[in-house]
């Protein structure tokens, strides 16, 4: 069986970040549905609850470490999680997990995640050598994509795509239509790599 641990901003109730896990639990899913997902989460109880998967306090060193060992890759979803304007210790924690997956000779792969900003130059270099050893980032804008090349990740596949809130079955069509409209996004052409301005 596979197994794949999701990290992120999870358990607080923010409606994006509970809208990326959506889209990344149903992904697995509809490519490996006997796939075991455990979400790191500040509240796994309610986290297990609203969506049906493992899942474990995100601040246990033991529970985190052990989960990340029994599996297959870990997924850094959505969100901005890659910076150091909230804290020093957000941007830690994250590449502290890429570490450990890497260490453990997991996959990584960062989901539909934004960039930026990282202040400190010590952040900026621990940052630039983790992202250059995961294996896929695909990111929700392009601005995100400008950064990582500013701050000298080359190496793994980038690729940005539209914001998985997009796929949300509880979206309308028509409602998807009409934001997709209303930044010149063309609905006949694939959305990766599409360049659009910032609003």
């Amino acid at each position: 069986m596979n197994r794949v641990v999701v990290a992120g901003y999870h358990g607080y109730q923010n409606a994006g970040d509970d809208a990326t896990l959506i889209t990344i639990i149903n992904n697995i899913k509809k490519i490996d549905n006997k796939c075991h997902i455990t979400v790191l989460s500040s509240n796994p109880g309610l986290t297990k609850e609203c969506y049906g998967v493992h899942s474990i306090n995100r601040f246990n060193p033991f529970e985190v470490v052990t989960s990340i060992f029994r599996s297959n890759a870990l997924i850094l979803g959505g969100g901005t999680l890659i910076q150091d304007s909230t804290s020093t210790r957000s941007l830690r924690y994250y590449i502290l997990l890429m570490e450990i997956a890497l260490f453990f000779k997991k996959k990584v792969m960062l989901y539909s995640n934004g960039m930026g900003p990282i202040n400190l130059e010590k952040n900026r270099k621990i940052a630039a050598k983790v992202l250059n050893r995961v294996n896929v980032i695909t990111l929700r804008e392009n601005y995100a994509s400008e950064f990582l090349k500013k701050l000298g990740v080359c190496k793994p596949k980038i690729i940005v795509t539209a914001d998985p809130a997009f796929s949300l079955n509880t979206m309308l069509d028509e409602e998807k239509s009409e934001i997709m409209y209303s930044l010149n996004i063309p609905l006949d052409k694939k959305t990766n790599r599409y360049k659009y301005k910032r609003m």
